[in-house]
């Protein structure tokens, strides 16, 4: 019942850990049929540079699994591809270092990584030294230019993530780079809106930009407050788990059921001996 409700929290009711969470906003796109989806990373630059309605924007994707190596040693470790926009956004703190440089945003950006304070106690046991050391992610170097205060672990539930690493280098890794230039909507484009704009007038003018670029596919672009989640829960997903932890508290019921009825014929069954113990003299705190 635990586990039921641990998922249900992190799924509906936990909020998104961003800094100005009132004021955050996730643009989307949406298509006939499909009501939300994310957007392509081209999109998604062109979104976040509009200072005109966001004094912030950010990319992120959920953590995906690289390997580190060191030496013979390998280990599957999990990074949370975003752009440096998200330094601003987040609700994280860095607890040594610094935040990634701008140019990470560029195609041939510094590689470059932060860790989480988890996976930095884990496997470099809190070392302050592993700041500006060169770790080798798929076989690549990396900077480690940070190290994350203690709780942070990701934006998306699911997978925590070992560290952050910027979205340009991570297309690198897998020779996937053309995500970056395709119309493939990956990525999560978060904002925060600037000073004096409204929802309704992001709304206005990212639907103007989505025109802008001539989305495929009949596509538009889309503004809604991200204290409802960085992704659209569907339907079915409130149904499943609502349902999930309904069969959990009739287990604990029934459960519960089958401890009393225990207690009882527990009971029951020491009549005969209390009524024994009363008549040889024996006080009622020792009976208990």
């Amino acid at each position: 019942n635990t586990a039921f409700f641990s998922v249900f929290d992190t799924l509906l009711f936990r909020p998104p850990a961003l800094r100005s969470l009132d004021r955050s906003v996730v643009v989307y796109h949406r298509s006939p049929g499909n009501e939300e989806q994310g957007t392509s990373y081209r999109a998604s630059a062109y979104y976040r540079e509009r200072r005109d309605i966001f004094a912030h924007g950010m990319t992120v994707t959920a953590a995906r699994p690289l390997v580190l190596s060191e030496g013979e040693r390998r280990d599957q470790v999990y990074a949370e591809p975003v752009s440096s926009g998200f330094f601003a956004i987040a609700a994280i703190r860095l607890r040594l270092g610094a935040p990634f440089p701008a140019d990470v945003d560029q195609p041939a950006g510094s590689p470059v990584i932060i860790l989480s304070h988890a996976f930095w106690t884990r496997r470099f046991n809190a070392d302050p030294a592993v700041v500006g050391a060169s770790i080798a992610l798929n076989g690549e170097p990396f900077t480690v230019t940070g190290v994350a205060d203690e709780g942070f672990t990701g934006l998306f539930s699911g997978t925590p993530a070992d560290m952050c690493i910027p979205i340009t280098t991570w297309a690198r890794l897998p020779g996937e780079t053309a995500r970056l230039t395709s119309d493939e909507q990956w990525v999560t484009t978060v904002a925060e809106l600037a000073p004096g704009v409204s929802l309704e007038q992001a709304q206005a003018a990212m639907k103007i930009a989505g025109l802008t670029l001539a989305l495929p596919d009949g596509r538009e672009t889309g503004v809604r407050t991200a204290s409802g989640g960085l992704a659209e829960i569907p339907t079915d997903v409130y149904a499943i788990v609502g349902g999930a932890f309904a069969i959990g508290l009739i287990v604990l019921a029934l459960a519960c059921t089958d401890v009393a009825n225990l207690l009882m014929a527990h009971a029951a069954a020491r009549q005969h001996e209390k009524a024994v113990r009363l008549g040889l003299g024996c006080g009622r705190p020792r009976l208990l």
